[in-house]
């Protein structure tokens, strides 16, 4: 089968100078744990809800909103991750789910194969489908 089968198609993606809190706040509001991070139509990271509560504790803290980077000041492309992990939207599911699971990862940015996002494969993306097979087997 055919990942783009099972993708969610049109993400939401944001700019590398967002500012955090405004990406935490898409996060929340779409109910996202990751957004794909895209310059000049190219897809050059990823931020994970992961990413913005992961504390630096070598900077000098002042409050907790900059511990946790809730602060406008501090921009997308400082924390997220640069070398991120594709799939191409005609890859087999099987294989994007070894990915998911091998890397621990939450979501996997699906590309066209000219390079172009076209979608995003989150582990809720597969809930549905797998809870269909289960009851499929359940009843044969």
């Amino acid at each position: 089968m055919k990942l783009k089968l099972f993708m969610t198609t049109d993400p939401l993606t944001i700019h590398p100078d967002t500012g955090i809190k405004t990406a935490f706040r898409l996060m929340k509001k779409g109910n996202f744990r990751q957004l794909p991070v895209i310059e000049d139509g190219k897809l050059i990271g990823i931020i994970t809800d992961r990413d913005i509560r992961r504390p630096d504790f070598a900077d000098d803290i002042e409050n907790w909103e900059q511990v946790y980077r809730l602060d406008d000041r501090f921009k997308v492309r400082g924390i997220m991750t640069e070398d991120v992990t594709t799939v191409n939207e005609d890859d087999e599911l099987e294989s994007a789910c070894r990915l998911l699971n091998n890397n621990k990862f939450n979501a996997l940015p699906v590309c066209s194969n000219k390079g172009n996002l076209v979608g995003i494969l989150t582990l809720h993306d597969l809930i549905e489908p797998l809870i269909q097979f289960l009851k499929d087997q359940k009843s044969a």
